[in-house]
């Protein structure tokens, strides 16, 4: 099943302060067990950085612009991320490109 990320408030992460849009430079989502999830429109996936962060996964467009995707690398079989125009990157080229979860051990 395809979805669009749930984008989650800034109450929900304990901060103080929400946006109906955008938190700043940062779009914040839960995947919610989706199979496939979609980023959103604009934003440079295929060109972004990807960064592990524990358990979630911080992707960083060339503008600045992030993604953070909470809980990410918590579930057993993560989703696949899609691009408006169809790209997919699955789980395991995602985890390969946000690296480790400790650098420099093996």
């Amino acid at each position: 099943m395809t979805r669009l990320f749930t984008r989650i408030s800034y109450s929900e992460l304990g901060l103080r302060s929400d946006s109906d849009r955008q938190f700043g430079d940062y779009y914040v989502y839960r995947t919610d067990g989706n199979e496939h999830l979609k980023v959103p429109e604009g934003f440079p996936l295929l060109s972004a950085s990807f960064q592990r962060v524990g358990v979630d996964l911080v992707l960083v467009g060339e503008d600045g612009g992030r993604v953070v995707i909470i809980d990410y690398f918590a579930q057993a079989e993560p989703p696949a991320l899609l691009t408006v125009t169809g790209a997919i990157l699955d789980a395991s080229l995602v985890r390969a490109l946000a690296g480790p979860l400790s650098p420099g051990h093996f």
